[in-house]
C-alpha cells in the first residue's frame, strides 16, 4: 500500500475501491493530481487505532457477561434510513469490562445484561494511539402509572418506552409493561435521558404517547384513553377493501400511524383536538382528511388507483435488461414511492405515476447503473443503461481537517434529486452503506455518467462534479 497508484480510464474505479477495502483500513488514498483520463493517488498511513476499556456496573454490581455492541452510528427508528453497522460484538468479563480497539472516531455502545438492563446509543470517542478508560454506572429508574378509559381501568394495555436521540425516536423499545386488572403498569429503564412513552390497547390500536425526560428519580405518568376511538375503512372505487394502507395522523407536535387490516379497517385510540389524517398505499393516490367530527367522520375512504406508466430498460446496444428495480416518485414527496417493480426477461415494466404533472423515474440493477429521469403523463419511458458506469469517491472532514465518519449526503443527478431510499437501496446491492466509514470515506459506485451535485441534509450544495464515462472522481468535502 505504500507509494503511488496511477489509474487510467475505467481502472480508476477499481483503484478507489481497492484503497477502500477493509485490509487497507490503515491507509487513506490522497488524490495528488488528475487529468480527464488519469487520476494519481498516494497511499498515506493513517494514525494508529485507539483502545477504550469500558467497565459497566448496575446498582454497584459488575455486569459480568453483558453483551457489548459497538455501532458506527446511533440506532434509528425503522424507516427509510439504513441501519448502523455492528463493528464489534463481545461479552464483558467477570469485572463487567469490554475492551475495544478501533480507528479514531465517534462510536455508539449498546448494552444488554442478563439481568434485563438495556441501554442504547451511549457515545464513545476513540482517540488514535491512546488507551482510555470509561466507567458506566447504571441505576434503576422506575416509571409507573395508571391507564384508564374515562374512570374505568384499562387492563392488558401495553406501554412501550423508546429512547430518543436528538429528539428523534431511536431504535426499539428498551422497556415494556402491561397493565393489570386495575390499569396499573410499572417499567424500568437504566439510564437518564429523553424517552417516548406510548400506549397500545389490548386490541392493538395505537393510543396516546408523550415525550418525557427521565432523571435520577422514579417518575409517574398516567394516561386516559378516549371513550370513542377514531375509526374508518379504506377501499378502492369498486368497494374492494385495501389492506395494509398506511393511515397517519399528525399535528404540529406529534404523529401516529397504523395500517388497515384485511377488511380495510383502521382504529386510533386518540382524541386529538387538531391535526390532519393522511391515507396512502403504494399504487394509489394519497388522500388527506381533516380531523373527523360528528358531521364529517372519517368513515369510508376511497383511494383511486394511479395511472400506469409503461416502459422498458435496455442496454446501449438495444438488448433487454432484466432484474432491474424501477421506481416512480412524486417530485414533491421523497418519503415513499408511487410504485416499485422489477423488470422481467423482456425488460418491460408498468407501475403507477402521477395522473397530472411529471413523475420522477429511477432504475438500478446489477446490470444497469443508477438512472434518473422525468416522465410526463402518457409518455412511454425507455431507460438506456450506459455501457460504462462511473463512481464518485468522497472524503468528509470536519473544520479542523479530521475525518468525519457517519456522514450522509443528498445527491442530484443532472438536476434530479435522488431519494435517499433509492440511493440507499442502490448502494446496498453493491455492499456499500450510504454513510462515510470510520475514515470519513464514502464510495458512490454504479452511477450513470452525468453531472452530480452532493448536498448536505439541509439542501446546501457541497460539491458539483461532472462524471464522464470511464471516470472515477475523488472529492474532499469539509463539513461545518
Amino acid at each position: 500500500m505504500e507509494g503511488w497508484a496511477i489509474a487510467t480510464g475505467i481502472a480508476a474505479r477499481y483503484v478507489t475501491a481497492v484503497l477502500d477495502a477493509p485490509e487497507a483500513a490503515a491507509h487513506q488514498a490522497v488524490l495528488l493530481e488528475g487529468t480527464p483520463n488519469e487520476l494519481v493517488y498516494q497511499s498515506v498511513p493513517l494514525e494508529p487505532p485507539g483502545t477504550v476499556e469500558i467497565t459497566m456496573t448496575a446498582e454497584g454490581e459488575p455486569l459480568a457477561a453483558a453483551e457489548c455492541e459497538i455501532l458506527d452510528a446511533p440506532l434509528i427508528a425503522a424507516g427509510g434510513e439504513q441501519p448502523p453497522v455492528v463493528l464489534r460484538a463481545l461479552a464483558a468479563d467477570a469485572r463487567g469490562t469490554c475492551i475495544v480497539t478501533l480507528p479514531e472516531a465517534k462510536y455508539y455502545l449498546n448494552i444488554a445484561a442478563r439481568s434485563g438492563a438495556r441501554v442504547q446509543n451511549l457515545p464513545i470517542t476513540v482517540i488514535a494511539g491512546r488507551n482510555a478508560e470509561m466507567a458506566i454506572h447504571l441505576e434503576r429508574l422506575i416509571i409507573k402509572g395508571v391507564i384508564q378509559r374515562g374512570s374505568v381501568p384499562e387492563p392488558d394495555a401495553e406501554v412501550s418506552i423508546v429512547p430518543l436521540v436528538d429528539h428523534k425516536t431511536a431504535g426499539e423499545a428498551i422497556a415494556t409493561a402491561t397493565t393489570d386488572a386495575l390499569g396499573r403498569y410499572e417499567a424500568i429503564v437504566w439510564s437518564a435521558g429523553e424517552y417516548r412513552i406510548a400506549v397500545t390497547n389490548a386490541d392493538g390500536r395505537p393510543g396516546p404517547a408523550t415525550v418525557m425526560q427521565l432523571g435520577s428519580a422514579s417518575s409517574n405518568l398516567d394516561f386516559n384513553l378516549p371513550q370513542e376511538a377514531i375509526k374508518g375503512s379504506v377501499h378502492d372505487p369498486d368497494g374492494v377493501p385495501i389492506r395494509l394502507a398506511t393511515v397517519i395522523w399528525r399535528d404540529d407536535q406529534a404523529s401516529y400511524q397504523t395500517v388497515t387490516d384485511d377488511r380495510g379497517a383502521f382504529f386510533f385510540d386518540l382524541a386529538p383536538a387538531s391535526g390532519i389524517f393522511t391515507i396512502q398505499r403504494e399504487g394509489y393516490l394519497a388522500v388527506d382528511r381533516d380531523l373527523p367530527t360528528a358531521e364529517t367522520p372519517l368513515a369510508d375512504i376511497t383511494l383511486k388507483p394511479l395511472p400506469a406508466l409503461r416502459g422498458s430498460v435496455i442496454t446501449a446496444a438495444g438488448d433487454q435488461v432484466s432484474e432491474t428495480l424501477v421506481t416512480t416518485y412524486d417530485p414533491t414527496i421523497d418519503l415513499s414511492p408511487l410504485g416499485t417493480v422489477t423488470t422481467g426477461p423482456t425488460g418491460e415494466f408498468a407501475l403507477p405515476a402521477k395522473p397530472t404533472g411529471t413523475s420522477r423515474l429511477f432504475a438500478s440493477g446489477t446490470r444497469c447503473a443508477l438512472l434518473a429521469t422525468i416522465v410526463r403523463p402518457g409518455e412511454r419511458a425507455t431507460l438506456v443503461c450506459p455501457s460504462q458506469e462511473v463512481s464518485l469517491s468522497v472524503i468528509a472532514t470536519d473544520a479542523k481537517g479530521a475525518m468525519s465518519p457517519n456522514t450522509r449526503f443528498l445527491l442530484r443527478q443532472d438536476g434530479i434529486p435522488i431519494p435517499a431510499r433509492v440511493l440507499t437501496d442502490h448502494l446496498a446491492r453493491r455492499g456499500i452503506r450510504f454513510t462515510t466509514n470510520t475514515q470519513g470515506r464514502l464510495l458512490l459506485s454504479g452511477l450513470a455518467p452525468g453531472f452530480y451535485e452532493l448536498l448536505s441534509a439541509d439542501g446546501a450544495v457541497l460539491a458539483a462534479v461532472p462524471l464522464p464515462e470511464s471516470r472515477a472522481v475523488h472529492v474532499i468535502i469539509p463539513i461545518q
